[in-house]
């Protein structure tokens, strides 16, 4: 089974944070995600599902919930 790692939130302002591992990515939707659309993926998924998107990936020190670059999506 593939780790859902990737986070892709919001609906004008479509973006994925990429956690370390599934454990940070579920803290951070419990306590942040309550009225937030939100969808997990692996990176396979990910990957395939928005292969034909424009991506802009910025890149931020690790923070508490491990989440390394998060991705712009347009």
């Amino acid at each position: 089974m593939n780790m859902k790692n990737y986070l892709v939130l919001g609906e004008k302002w479509v973006r994925a944070m990429v956690f370390a591992d599934e454990a940070d990515a579920n803290d951070y939707t419990e306590k942040n995600c309550a009225h937030i659309p939100y969808q997990r993926y692996s990176e396979a998924e990910f990957k395939r599902i928005y292969v034909n998107s424009g991506k802009h990936r910025l890149e931020y020190k690790n923070d508490y919930r491990q989440a390394v670059p998060l991705i712009i999506i347009h």
